[in-house]
C-alpha cells in the first residue's frame, strides 16, 4: 500500500512507542510504501531542531537517515488548494496524489476534516491501522 505521512506521525512513531511507531515499523519491513516531498522533509527536519524534544545534531541526522531508509521522494507537479485552514498541509495532498497514493496517515485536524481528496483516505492512525487489511 501506498502511502504519506504527516509530519506529526513521523515525529510520534520516532520518538515514541504506539500506533504511529508501528506504522513505522511496517514501512521499514517494506510492508508499506511511505512517500514524502522535498517539503516534508524539510518540514519534518525542522521540526525534528525543536527544543522540546533535545535532539542532538547527531540523533537528527540519525532520525533523517532512517526515515529516508524507508521513503521514497517524489516532486509533485501539481499544487492543490484543499486545505483552507491551513494552507501548509496542502503538501501532504500533493505528495499523495504526485505518489498515486491510497492514503495520507494524519493526526493534523485540518487535514482530518478533509477525510478525502481524488479517492485518497484522510486517516488518523488507530483508523489506518483498524482498516489496513482491507486495502
Amino acid at each position: 500500500m501506498r502511502l504519506v505521512l504527516d509530519t506529526n506521525v513521523i515525529i510520534s512513531g520516532m520518538l515514541w512507542k504506539g500506533n504511529e511507531d508501528m506504522i513505522l515499523q511496517m514501512c521499514d519491513k517494506g510492508e508499506l510504501q511511505n512517500f514524502a516531498s522535498p517539503e516534508i522533509f524539510i518540514e519534518l527536519e525542522s521540526v525534528l531542531q525543536y527544543d522540546k524534544f533535545r535532539l542532538t545534531g547527531q540523533e537528527i541526522g540519525e532520525l533523517l537517515q532512517l526515515y529516508l531508509g524507508f521513503t521514497e521522494i517524489v516532486i509533485p507537479k501539481e499544487r492543490y488548494e484543499v486545505v483552507s485552514k491551513d494552507p501548509s498541509d496542502n503538501k501532504f495532498i500533493d505528495c499523495a496524489v504526485a505518489a498515486e497514493a491510497e492514503v495520507i496517515v494524519s493526526g493534523d485536524s485540518h487535514l482530518l476534516e478533509q477525510r478525502e481528496f481524488l479517492n485518497i483516505r484522510i486517516l488518523k492512525p488507530t483508523e489506518f491501522l483498524k482498516i489496513i487489511d482491507s486495502f
